[in-house]
């Protein structure tokens, strides 16, 4: 058998594997069995080092401040994002269906279809639960247009939906989002506020958590996968300060909302 020489491997290898070939060579004097086993011990030092290469990949939800996300180009999506019970699976019926919305219950698990209209554009119905705020950033990656959904007659449900605004602003893959349409809900409820209203209560809350936020950055104790809005010594206003189109409309999800939304959907789509 031709021998089988493996010295130009010798100076990539680690210093113990080459003593222990060189040990090997001079019991058992056959290249090609220190050929097998030099291939045998890379496999297996590849094997040990594959679950830590795996977890050491960067997962498609989490972005350091800074890094750049999906290309907006490459962004298809229309992402529903509001606090619960402010109609956003509502909203999705409607927009996918011309039949009567069933009655809803608050969903648990994003929601992904094919819009109707838009050439291949998608829309994402994702829950407002806290518990799956961090599912977010990796929703926001894909999408072009946002739609957040503000009830106009639940006082109590703004802290709440602040702080899922905020956190959406404050998270890299927010930089790729083309416009933003806050949809104020159930608009002809009895005690709902006019756009203007909310717009002016929203930005008090927003500008209570980016001092909150811009705190914790200065200290070291902020989240590390978004940065604080910084907008220097003014208060926040979110359609100055999203970076990106911002839009109030009032709207009753089965009423004149589905058109309002389609209408402005459409619009950004076709820009």
């Amino acid at each position: 058998m031709a021998a089988l020489s493996i010295a130009p491997l010798l100076p990539f290898l680690p210093p113990p594997v080459v003593s222990l070939i060189k040990f090997v060579d001079g019991v058992v004097p056959f290249p090609e069995f220190s050929l097998h086993l030099i291939l045998t011990l890379l496999a297996l030092l590849l094997l040990s080092r594959l679950p830590s290469l795996l977890l050491s990949r960067p997962s498609p939800s989490s972005y350091a401040p800074g890094s750049a996300a999906v290309p907006a180009a490459s962004r298809t999506t229309v992402l529903l994002l509001g606090p619960p019970s402010s109609g956003k699976t509502l909203l999705l019926h409607s927009l996918l269906s011309p039949s009567p919305a069933p009655p809803t219950l608050t969903t648990m698990s994003p929601t992904t279809r094919a819009l109707p209209f838009g050439n291949g554009a998608l829309i994402t119905d994702h829950p407002g639960h806290p518990r799956l705020s961090s599912s977010v950033p990796r929703h926001l990656a894909a999408c072009r247009l946002l739609i957040f959904t503000l009830p106009s007659n639940l006082p109590s449900a703004l802290p709440a939906a602040a702080r899922i605004l905020y956190d959406a602003l404050a998270s890299p893959p927010f930089r790729g989002v083309e416009a933003a349409l806050v949809l104020c809900t159930f608009a002809h409820a009895p005690l709902a506020k006019t756009p203007a209203r909310l717009r002016t209560a929203l930005n008090v809350e927003l500008e209570r958590l980016r001092k909150t936020d811009l705190t914790l950055q200065e200290t070291g104790d902020g989240a590390p996968e978004r940065e604080a809005v910084r907008i220097g010594g003014r208060a926040m206003d979110v359609e100055r300060d999203a970076g990106v189109e911002v839009t109030f409309v009032a709207g009753d999800l089965k009423g004149d909302g589905k058109g309002k939304v389609e209408a402005w959907i459409r619009g950004k789509l076709a820009e």
